[in-house]
């Protein structure tokens, strides 16, 4: 479905016939991009390493690069021409296995093992600080970037074609759940979101979402009879 479509049955739930309608198509549009990254996060049906910012130039001495705004976790990062792919952990397994791993100070120069992600921040940390140049590829979990956005009536959203039908529910509970807008009703609104909720799933924590940066290393204890 494309972008006329989605507005258009969007406008049947809420049923503005009016004319000019009440809800401008542009609201409801920009709704509907909402509603694809609300897909992105609950469904993670966007895995990219092919996009030209899934591959990081890593500089001597600098530890810490910004990622682009649409990932939300990375599933796997690897150094061009090396082995095994850096660990991916948490703040609390970076302090156990690289204790001053976050002091420039401390912080010792070497081909980096190991990388923490900050969802909120959007900051990569290698470690150790790279000692040369090297180049680092993602696998990203992520969600649509500007160009994918629909702003034609013609545009379709970044997603399978048998995602896009429920897009319409989060579009609708939006502007119901307006209290500022002639349709408001709020539980018109928790409908739609329920039914969005049906089709996509619930909204991750911030826990989840944290967590799935993160391959944390199994370690196993030895058993002696």
């Amino acid at each position: 479905m494309n972008r006329g479509e989605l507005i258009e049955r969007t406008r049947e739930i809420l049923q503005d016939s009016a004319l000019p309608p009440l809800t401008p198509d542009d609201m409801i549009g920009q709704h509907l991009n909402d509603a694809v990254d609300e897909a992105c996060i609950r469904t993670r049906i966007i895995q990219d390493s092919r996009s030209t910012f899934c591959t990081i130039p890593l500089l001597p001495g600098v530890s810490q690069y910004t990622l682009h705004c649409s990932i939300f976790a990375v599933r796997r990062a690897k150094i061009v021409g090396q082995l095994d792919p850096l660990h991916l952990w948490d703040v609390a397994d970076m302090d156990r296995y690289y204790p001053g791993w976050d002091d420039p100070t401390l912080a010792c120069r070497a081909i980096p093992e190991a990388a923490t992600f900050g969802y909120d921040s959007g900051r990569f940390t290698v470690t150790p600080t790279p000692d040369a140049a090297y180049t680092l590829k993602l696998l990203v979990w992520r969600s649509a970037v500007d160009s994918e956005r629909m702003r034609s009536n013609k545009d379709c959203p970044a997603l399978p074609m048998h995602m896009h039908r429920e897009l319409k529910h989060w579009a609708a509970g939006m502007i119901l759940n307006n209290q500022e807008g002639e349709l408001f009703d709020p539980d018109g609104a928790a409908k739609q979101i329920a039914l969005f909720n049906a089709a996509y799933g619930d909204k991750p924590d911030l826990n989840d979402i944290r967590s799935w940066s993160t391959n944390r290393r199994r370690r196993v204890r030895a058993h002696f009879d």
